[in-house]
């Protein structure tokens, strides 16, 4: 488990009844001393931790001391700067001095160091006894966001342009998560520690209050346990180890620093004479049973990888367990922001948009008193939480239009969101895998295609069968209503049997999404690592296209859009400029309804 924080530092825990922080000088020995007197001195409760201090030499001994003993904004961007004028590329940095901020350092080190290893530009043997002979730059120094004199300088980007210092967020290297506090992996005892941490910044707030949590004395020095500009404290999501927090660009960095050195995240290389495989990452068992038989066809050129969610995949793929998957635009949110990119875009079939689909509220025609305005109290279908039709483009609708302070379930009065908190009212329309039984149970609300009412088809199964306003994309009502394949579920109805809903409260005809719609938003993509991103993902024998369909599915949608025609490079090479300003100002918002960035937030 891990804590955020503005400064890499360590706790130690013991007893039931303490907290034990690391120190590494006599300077943090003292502020640690001092907080304990200012900040928790008035704490009378005899379950709340008491905070003890101990003093090591180095982070090191810390680190050893709580695996032995017992005894633990949210990142930044690593950025090269140059003099102005003086460096054009990349390949301009061989035969110059170079700054650094220390040795192994991640700003000032492992980001620019192992970014050149990677890009061929700089020769390593992977020792780590010293810099590599080849560093003499001049001009350029590697920090974190700090620069004086700005007009003197510029930045040095890693596609190797230059931007003035102001744009750093469109000119980085790298990434790095916070600093942060950490604790055993088990019975690390975070809950005593936030604990802890949080009583110290409800004291910070009082005012005239001693206790200051960050600030160094001024007489002692600066950055003691935690850097002097911290604001703030935020917990990690449950389940983030260490190499989700720091990032795959991170981790890479690293790994080109640790050649020859036994790294956890390191993938064994492929047999220079075997092909390039790819490993795609299938949500769920129907996903799963369609890659296997990809698998087959390709002649090895495809492997998969299962797991039950999206969240699941995306952290498989960091990992580098797994390489793709196909997002809607939600999840392509949340990849980009762990350093995914998108590789590949879904082209649709003639008949549909070509630069995107809508996103719709439909509702029964018989259903006559139900138009936007009367949606509270109703019973909702939704895709999954996460996803843009289903769930980010609606609910921040209504979360805006209503004043829910992110209290989506007080709004509807059941609903099934595959992803919600099984006990939720979200949850309460989902059916699992139908039937009855502890199976059916199981896979309840679940985010994959073992519920029921998961995804496009799910959500128009759900308003059909129980609910009354369904959250889906444009098409799902013809391609289910329409033709001789028709689901048994879907048999008894027709397309005219339903209608779209505007903001305005008007409702409409199921096939003038382009004036009924809730917003239009950017097709599905294939997302990887930015270092496959160049690999191609099908190689150049494709499939019996006889025996395996790529773009149709036993089970609706599985691994791509069963509406797709083929698959293309997007010209955007980020998430942002895939989804585009406006998208991703709208997901901005719902995103913040949870302090860990989950979508979801409940009473």
């Amino acid at each position: 488990p891990v804590l955020l924080s503005g400064k890499f530092l360590v706790s130690l825990c013991l007893a039931s009844s303490s907290v034990r922080w690391c120190t590494i000088s006599d300077e943090e020995q003292e502020k640690c001393q001092r907080l304990k007197q200012e900040c928790f001195s008035q704490q009378q409760s005899k379950d709340f931790p008491e905070l003890i201090c101990v003093r090591k030499t180095d982070h090191l001994e810390c680190i050893t001391a709580i695996k032995v003993s017992g005894s633990t904004t949210t990142s930044y961007h690593a950025i090269a700067v140059v003099k102005k004028g003086t460096i054009s590329s990349l390949e301009d940095l061989k035969g110059k001095r170079s700054c650094h901020t220390g040795f192994k350092r991640s700003a000032g080190w492992l980001i620019p160091v192992g970014t050149l290893v990677s890009k061929n530009l700089l020769n390593w043997s992977g020792t780590e006894s010293g810099p590599p002979t080849l560093f003499s730059y001049i001009h350029l120094f590697f920090i974190a966001d700090s620069a004086e004199e700005r007009a003197k300088f510029e930045l040095l980007c890693y596609d190797g342009s230059r931007r003035s210092v102001d744009e750093y967020e469109n000119c980085y290297w790298a990434r790095v998560a916070s600093h942060a506090v950490v604790a055993r992996s088990v019975d690390g005892r975070t809950d005593k520690i936030w604990e802890l941490l949080s009583y110290a910044l409800e004291q910070m707030k009082q005012k005239q209050s001693r206790c200051q949590l960050f600030k160094s004395p001024q007489d002692s020095g600066k950055d003691l346990l935690f850097k002097d500009n911290v604001i703030g404290l935020i917990q990690v999501p449950e389940g983030a180890d260490a190499e989700l927090y720091l990032g795959p660009k991170y981790c890479a960095a690293i790994q080109n620093l640790k050649r020859g050195i036994s790294c956890p995240l390191e993938r064994i290389d492929q047999d220079p004479d075997t092909p390039e495989r790819i490993t795609w990452c299938a949500v769920g068992k129907a996903e799963k049973s369609k890659c296997d038989v990809w698998s087959a066809q390709s002649n090895g050129a495809i492997q998969c990888a299962a797991a039950e969610t999206t969240d699941e995949c995306l952290i498989k793929i960091i990992k580098r367990e797994a390489d793709a998957i196909t997002l809607d635009g939600g999840h392509i949110f949340t990849a980009g922001k762990c350093g995914l990119v998108p590789v590949l875009t879904e082209i649709p079939r003639k008949y549909e948009l070509t630069s995107g689909y809508f996103a719709v509220a439909v509702a029964k025609k018989s259903d006559t008193d139900i138009n936007w305005n009367t949606l509270r109290g109703t019973r909702s279908c939704h895709t999954s939480v996460g996803r843009t039709a289903g769930w980010n483009i609606p609910m921040g609708l209504i979360n805006k239009q209503n004043n829910l302070s992110c209290r989506f379930d007080t709004f509807f009065k059941e609903s099934c969101a595959p992803g919600a908190p099984l006990e939720s009212t979200l949850c309460k329309l989902c059916k699992g895998s139908g039937g009855e039984g502890g199976l059916s149970e199981k896979y309840k609300c679940k985010p994959n295609s073992n519920e029921m009412y998961y995804s496009y088809g799910g959500a128009f199964r759900c308003l059909i069968e129980v609910g009354q306003v369904a959250f889906i994309k444009h098409t799902t009502i013809t391609e289910f209503t329409q033709g001789q394949n028709r689901p048994a579920w879907a048999s008894g109805v027709t397309s005219s049997d339903f209608v779209l809903l505007n903001q305005n409260g008007e409702r409409c005809p199921y096939d003038k999404y382009e004036r009924c719609h809730l917003a239009k938003v950017c097709r599905h993509a294939v997302v990887s690592r930015p270092e496959r991103a160049e690999v191609k993902l099908f190689g150049g024998q494709g499939t019996q296209n006889d025996v395996f369909h790529m773009f149709q599915s036993d089970a609706k949608d599985s691994l791509f859009k069963d509406g797709t025609e083929c698959l293309a490079v997007p010209n955007e090479n980020t998430f942002e400029k895939y989804l585009g300003q406006e998208y991703l100002e709208s997901l901005e918002q719902i995103t913040k309804c949870s302090p860990s960035g989950n979508n979801l937030r409940l009473r």
